[in-house]
This record gives structure tokens, C-alpha cells and sequence, in this order.
């Protein structure tokens, strides 16, 4: 795979990684509120679970980006 295509990867990997921590750690922030719109406390509150699961997911993403880019060379060992 070329290295272009390894940097992108790589870049999308630590985009999911910001995106895991604003919804899961900084969902009632300033900055997560601007990003993913306007919320009221009280619909933060309900939303909170369902932000964490979804940041779950990206940090899954981020994962698997990260074994790709890092298994990359690795070549199957025919026996």
C-alpha cells in the first residue's frame, strides 16, 4: 500500500480517536456542544449513554485503522 495511503489512514484513525473522547468523556462540553449541535442539560443527560456507545464504536474504528496500518507489511507464512 503506498505511504499516502498510510498517512490518510492514520489520520482517520486519530480523527475517531477525538471523536471517541467527545462523546465519551467531554459530551457536555463546549466544544462537543458546537460540534454536535445545541443540546439542553436535560437532553445531554438522556443522550449521554447512547454519545458513549457511539464513542465506543469509533474507538473501535480507530483500533482495527491502527492494526491495519500496522500489520501492513506482514506477509502470510505459507507452511
Amino acid at each position: 500500500m503506498s505511504l499516502v495511503a498510510l498517512i490518510f489512514i492514520g489520520l482517520a484513525a486519530l480523527l475517531h480517536v477525538f471523536i471517541f473522547y467527545l462523546e465519551a468523556f467531554a459530551w457536555a462540553s463546549p466544544t462537543a456542544r458546537n460540534i454536535f449541535g445545541h443540546a439542553t442539560e436535560e437532553e445531554l443527560a438522556i443522550t449521554r449513554f447512547f454519545a458513549y456507545n457511539q464513542g465506543v464504536y469509533n474507538l473501535m474504528l480507530a483500533i482495527v485503522a491502527g492494526i491495519g496500518i500496522a500489520t501492513e507489511n506482514v506477509r502470510p507464512v505459507h507452511v
